[in-house]
C-alpha cells in the first residue's frame, strides 16, 4: 500500500487525511485478480489514508451514495460522514472468487483514542479539528456498514485501524483474513532459525515508540530473539518511550538496548540526509557501550 497510497509519495505539505484516497490500493487488488490471482496478499502499512478503505473499494465497484441518492466521488475522509449507504458491485464479483490475506503490523481498532484516526491521522497532516471530522466520519462509516451487514465487531478487531481503516474494509466487506506482519516475514525469510543461530540480534525501524511493541516488526523480533535468550540491538532514527531521552543506549530491558540516530546528531535533516554515515558511528559506539558483545 505504502508505494501507491503511502506518505512516502507525498511533500509534507500536501499531507492531507481529508483528501487523500486509498483507491490505489483497490486498482492493484483489481489488477492481480484479473491477471488470475487467487490468493492475494495485500501489506498495509505506511499509508497517508483516513478513508476507511472506501478509495480502495470504489475501485473494486463499491459505490457510497448520499442522502439524495447521489453517488459520492472520489471517496476519502472528508466524505465519510455523507455515506448515506454502501452498494457492492453489480453482477459477477471483480475478485472473481480471490482470497485476500491482509500483512498488519499493527492492533489498533477503527474508533477510539487507541483507534485509525487518533493514533496515526496526525503524521497524516491532520490537525485537531481533522482529527474530530474524520474520527465522526469513521463512526458515521461503520454504523453504515453495518447496517449494511458488516459484523460489528469487526470495528473493534485487532487491525482494524490499520492505514486508515483499510484493516476494516478487507475483513468486514470483503472477507479478508488478518495476518500478523512480523509472523509472515519471519516466516517467509526463516528468521526463526536464523535467531536460533545467531550470537547478536539487530533489528530496527525509522522510529522506536511505544507502538514498535504492539505487534510491529521490531516486537516480533525480540520476541523470537527472547525465545532463544539472545541479547538485542535495536537501532533507529528516533526514540519516543517514557523514560527514554537523549541518553546514549538506554537498556529496555536486560537483554535489549535502543539506540537512536538523534542521540549523536541532534540536527534530525542530517540524520535523513547521511543516515548511512550517521547510522556507521552509531554501531560503533554501541558495540562498545552495550557490553553484549566482543570486538574480534
Amino acid at each position: 500500500m505504502a508505494r501507491v497510497s503511502g506518505l512516502v509519495l507525498l511533500e509534507e505539505s500536501e499531507r492531507n487525511p481529508l483528501h487523500t484516497s486509498s483507491v490505489g490500493l483497490g486498482e492493484l487488488i483489481l489488477d492481480a485478480s484479473r491477471r488470475g490471482a487467487r490468493e492475494i496478499y495485500v501489506s498495509i502499512g505506511g499509508s497517508a489514508t483516513n478513508d476507511a478503505g472506501t478509495g480502495m473499494l470504489q475501485a473494486l465497484g463499491y459505490t457510497f451514495p448520499d442522502a439524495s441518492g447521489s453517488p459520492l466521488e472520489p471517496m476519502c475522509g472528508a466524505a465519510l460522514e455523507q455515506v448515506a449507504a454502501i452498494l457492492p458491485p453489480q453482477g459477477e464479483s471483480p475478485l472473481q472468487g480471490a482470497h485476500i490475506n491482509v500483512i498488519c503490523d499493527v492492533t489498533n481498532p477503527l474508533l477510539g483514542p487507541d483507534g485509525a484516526t487518533m493514533v496515526y491521522a496526525p503524521q497524516k497532516g491532520a490537525d485537531a479539528a481533522m482529527l474530530e471530522r474524520l474520527e465522526r466520519g469513521m463512526a458515521h462509516f461503520a454504523s453504515i456498514a453495518e447496517a449494511a451487514g458488516a459484523d460489528s465487531a469487526f470495528a473493534e478487531r485487532p487491525g482494524a485501524g490499520a492505514a486508515g481503516g483499510v484493516g476494516y474494509a478487507l475483513a468486514a466487506l470483503l472477507g479478508a483474513e488478518m495476518i500478523s506482519g512480523w509472523n509472515f516475514f519471519a516466516r517467509i525469510t526463516g528468521l526463526r532459525e536464523k535467531i536460533a543461530r545467531a550470537d547478536l540480534v539487530i533489528s530496527g525501524e525509522g522510529k522506536i515508540d511505544s507502538q514498535s511493541f504492539c505487534g510491529k516488526v521490531v516486537d516480533g523480533v525480540v520476541q523470537i530473539a527472547r525465545s532463544y535468550d539472545k541479547p538485542v540491538l535495536l537501532f533507529c532514527g528516533i526514540a519516543e518511550l517514557e523514560g527514554i531521552g537523549s541518553a546514549l543506549g538506554v537498556k529496555r530491558e536486560n537483554d535489549m538496548h535502543i539506540y537512536s540516530l538523534n542521540m549523536i546528531e541532534p540536527d534530525l535533516k542530517i540524520c535523513m540526509e547521511d543516515a548511512g554515515g550517521v547510522l556507521r558511528d552509531l554501531v560503533r559506539i554501541a558495540v562498545r557501550y552495550s557490553g553484549i558483545y566482543r570486538e574480534y
